[in-house]
């Protein structure tokens, strides 16, 4: 593993000085100490401040372990001590995983409304639980949407969520804001950005070449044929996700919903658009084709996540916003072949009777 030993960060030595309660008081009373200033920079707190904050009258012993910090966590200047990034994100850690009390629960119904979160694959009421820092929904009335072995039965969806985030949510507060939070992950790692570490992602369309639409597949463990992987390369955080939930953000892909801020809606409305795999080449490059219910539209994403319209019959092409376009379009030639009216060779990678992407590259 790469570490940042040119600029004098020893990982081992930093990790081995949290291990100080003191020490760990200091980290979180600079951080509340600052966390509300919004000028420029950084606020630096005085010496006599951070030690009356933390609340050690002996200047010696203070001292010594503020000094321990330096280097790793805090850095000093002109005005007192400041956090350092790294610092400021262990303070955090502290916060929203340590310093409340465990909300761990077991499963309950979901029936608070105003949320409807009933399962997305037979239309009972969810249930919901919390443990490890992971929040679990699950049917009690059917298999649910993914198997695995450390899941329980009928799980609809394992998410990892803050302990901090639970408090002082209702039950469907909870499903909605921790899928709220998965959304914009996705949509954030299909774009290739990491919100974790802010990393290069790697983005993968996974199909299931034997999948079994009867119940969960056995081959891949969901009931979706068509899944997308993201990794980033960076600090390895992963999301597993249905196709067209990683670009909510898009209007072509937003028209499909009634409400903007539920995560939940679309989350659950995703998991049973109609999807297919396209190869592209014997190279194992494919196409996404997905028909959103109760629409007229039918999409396409590519392995970037790229997604654009499909042309109308009459040979209408659209711009990447999804409005009808002369400029650039793509029409269907008499060999069924897409092509491009202003770049004949452009379409040179399509599939025979499938559109190709939009001239830009991407849609949306």
């Amino acid at each position: 593993m790469s570490r940042r030993g040119g600029s004098g960060f020893d990982p081992v030595a930093a990790f081995a000085c949290l291990g100080n309660e003191t020490r760990l008081s200091i980290l979180e009373a600079l951080y509340e100490t600052t966390r509300s200033y919004d000028g420029p920079g950084r606020r630096a707190v005085p010496y006599s401040d951070l030690q009356t904050a933390v609340g050690i009258d002996d200047s010696g012993q203070f001292n010594y372990h503020l000094t321990r910090l330096r280097n790793h966590f805090v850095s000093k200047t002109d005005g007192g001590y400041v956090l350092d990034q790294t610092g400021k994100t262990v303070a955090q850690i502290l916060l929203r995983s340590f310093g409340v009390e465990d909300p761990a629960f077991d499963a309950t119904p979901v029936d608070d409304a105003p949320v409807d979160t009933d399962c997305p694959r037979c239309g009972e009421s969810l249930a919901v639980s919390y443990a490890d820092e992971h929040v679990v929904t699950r049917c009690q009335h059917c298999p649910g949407v993914v198997d695995a072995a450390a899941l329980p039965d009928g799980t609809v969806s394992a998410l990892v969520f803050p302990p901090a985030g639970v408090h002082d949510r209702s039950r469907s507060e909870l499903v909605a804001a921790v899928h709220r939070r998965y959304e914009f992950h996705c949509v954030s790692m299909a774009q290739g950005l990491c919100p974790t570490c802010g990393g290069e992602v790697a983005r993968e369309l996974v199909s299931c070449s034997d999948h079994d639409t009867d119940g969960i597949c056995e081959a891949c463990g969901t009931t979706l044929p068509v899944t997308v992987s993201l990794c980033c390369r960076v600090c390895g955080h992963q999301r597993l996700a249905p196709v067209p939930f990683t670009r909510t953000d898009s209007p072509l892909v937003a028209a499909a919903f009634t409400d903007p801020d539920n995560g939940w809606e679309r989350f659950a409305a995703t998991l049973g658009w109609p999807v297919e795999s396209v190869p592209v080449d014997d190279g194992g490059e494919c196409r996404v084709r997905v028909e959103p219910p109760e629409t007229d539209a039918v999409l396409w994403f590519d392995e970037q996540l790229r997604v654009w319209p499909e042309e109308s019959s009459d040979g209408r092409g659209y711009s990447p916003d999804g409005r009808g376009t002369s400029a650039g379009r793509r029409e269907n030639s008499p060999d069924g072949h897409s092509s491009s009216t202003d770049d004949p060779a452009d379409g040179d990678d399509s599939v025979p009777g499938r559109p190709s992407p939009p001239p830009d590259g991407d849609s949306s």
